[in-house]
């Protein structure tokens, strides 16, 4: 019967006389199942999306409070909203920051916008100083000011999220 030490070690060799490559994949398989398994593991909330928007409103635009190498990130040529079951308006879209080159799609940004009160509206502050814009959700999409909707990509979906955006606004 091996002792304590001798055990250890043979569990030490077994791992370590592995190339770094396997050990590697040993480990990064043995955390992933750790974290599948995990019971409490935070998910997202439910959210809908509008369709993209390629009017280029927001193309060219500084991302507020994002900055890379002193340089702000700007929105791509498209982008849409998102509403989420916590009654969170976003907006997202693709980015570009100066001095980051990627290959494949380009990065996402998602910038929080406001939060949705019981009547699905909302007023979010500009980042450049200029008045406040007025938000409104409804079965139509997403009106910005006056202007007309952003559909949904999946109105059922989003229409199903209204409920619990109504019920967490009157929680706060």
């Amino acid at each position: 019967m091996p002792t304590s030490s001798t055990t250890t070690s043979w569990y030490v060799n077994f791992i370590w006389g592995y190339s770094v490559r396997a050990r590697t994949t040993l480990l990064a398989t043995a955390l992933g199942c750790l974290t599948l398994s995990t019971p409490g593991r935070a998910q997202e909330p439910p959210s809908a999306d509008t369709v993209d928007d390629t009017s280029g409103v927001l193309s060219g635009q500084a991302m507020p409070g994002i900055n890379v190498m002193s340089q702000p990130c700007l929105f791509g040529d498209t982008f849409h909203y998102q509403i989420t079951g916590q009654g969170e308006l976003r907006l997202e879209g693709p980015i570009a920051c100066a001095g980051i080159t990627t290959t494949g799609k380009p990065p996402n940004g998602i910038e929080l916008l406001c939060h949705l009160d019981t009547a699905l509206r909302c007023t979010a502050p500009t980042g450049n100083g200029a008045a406040p814009v007025d938000y409104a959700v409804d079965e139509n999409g997403v009106t910005v000011g006056a202007g007309k909707p952003l559909a949904w990509a999946n109105q059922q979906q989003a229409v199903a999220l209204f409920p619990a955006i109504r019920d967490q606004a009157q929680k706060k």
